[in-house]
């Protein structure tokens, strides 16, 4: 049976380099590839870790994907 992918939204500045490897390790996608908001202060980590969802809120694809059209994660790439 396949686990469930949720999304977590980090703060960037809450972790020291070896946590973020940490962190990584756990992600599906390697983390400097993860959708970072304008200020690159916080990311969104998709991943099956059941370690690190239990000590973050879990978003599914559909709340994500509303979160993501907030100001805050819009950037002029994406515009």
């Amino acid at each position: 049976m396949s686990q469930a992918i949720e999304y977590i939204i980090i703060t960037i500045a809450n972790y020291t380099t070896e946590q973020l490897a940490a962190i990584d390790e756990c992600c599906t996608t390697n983390i400097k590839h993860c959708r970072y908001n304008n200020d690159k202060t916080k990311c969104i980590v998709k991943t099956t870790s059941p370690t690190l969802i239990s000590n973050h809120t879990c978003y599914n694809f559909t709340e994500i994907s509303k979160i993501v059209l907030k100001e805050e994660w819009i950037t002029e790439e994406l515009e």
